[in-house]
């Protein structure tokens, strides 16, 4: 059954924001902070962002690709 977009943009909405208050709670070397949520509502669109630091390298997936030899090594 197909839902209408206002039914899963419910939906996707309580999923990121459950995500957040795992991520919240997590301190780790290697996991950024969470900083928070921001979310941007118009007529048209509806948009939420969980905030985390700038990284200069980028996010995860430009990392990957900017040093694949560096990043899969052993792999």
């Amino acid at each position: 059954m197909h839902l209408p977009d206002r039914y899963n943009l419910i939906f996707i909405t309580k999923i990121l924001f459950k995500e957040a208050i795992v991520w919240r709670q997590l301190n780790h070397n290697n996991i950024l902070p969470f900083y928070g949520i921001c979310e941007t509502l118009s007529p048209n669109s509806h948009t939420t962002m969980l905030i985390s630091p700038w990284m200069e390298l980028g996010d995860l997936s430009e990392f990957c690709r900017a040093d694949k030899e560096r990043v899969f090594k052993g792999v």
